[in-house]
């Protein structure tokens, strides 16, 4: 079990509680008085331990990339409002597209919003395009199967954001492109492009500067 600091990572304190239940058994079956009974008592405190780990979850407010633990691929909103991925992620180059807010809805339950469509991730379907709509699914997370990476859940059991696909689909998070470092970002830009009459307009759903 790995601590750390940042989304995905298990809290220290949970990680502490498991080592010093572990130590407690240990310290227990070294002194040579075993009984059936007393070691079950250290065998449910060490589960008890392990089943109130908790990860560090993502802030809301705060902006977000997905990077797939799976050759490092950054997730985006495409022009059709689906998931896609690409291997590189640049801040300043039109970086809206990547970028991610949660909104809480109750313990590891969130609203995923896009900051480029203002739009929310919907409901995940084995084998179909991960879309984005005005309203969204409930997102769950839980931990991933690598240290400090994070696994999706919207509506279906066990499916969730395989970036393995182009487009992205769902699919089950049991494979390896189904886990995801949550990365914050505190700057991103976006491109304008001014045609010849020298006039644009461009309208965010985030403050921007």
């Amino acid at each position: 079990y790995v601590a750390g600091t940042t989304v995905g990572y298990l809290t220290q304190a949970g990680v502490n509680a498991v080592a010093q239940a572990v130590t407690d058994a240990e310290t227990y079956l070294a002194g040579g008085s075993v009984t059936a009974e007393k070691s079950a008592e250290h065998q449910a405190a060490i589960n008890a331990a392990v089943a109130a780990l908790e990860i560090v979850m993502p802030e809301e407010g705060k902006f977000y990339v997905l990077k797939c633990s799976y050759q490092d691929r950054y997730v985006y909103v495409n022009n059709e409002n689906k998931l896609n991925y690409t291997q590189s992620f640049d801040s300043n180059a039109n970086a809206g597209k990547f970028v991610w807010q949660f909104e809480h809805v109750s313990d590891n339950k969130f609203k995923m919003k896009s900051v480029h469509t203002q739009s929310y991730m919907q409901t995940i379907t084995n084998g179909s395009h991960v879309t984005l709509g005005s309203t969204g699914a409930d997102v769950t997370l839980s931990m991933g199967a690598v240290a400090g990476t994070i696994m999706f859940e919207a509506g279906n059991a066990g499916i969730g954001i395989h970036a393995n696909a182009d487009p992205i689909i769902g699919w089950t998070n049991t494979a390896g492109a189904n886990h995801y470092f949550i990365e914050e970002v505190t700057s991103f830009s976006h491109t304008l492009a001014v045609g010849d009459s020298e006039w644009s307009t461009l309208v965010l759903g985030y403050n921007a500067e």
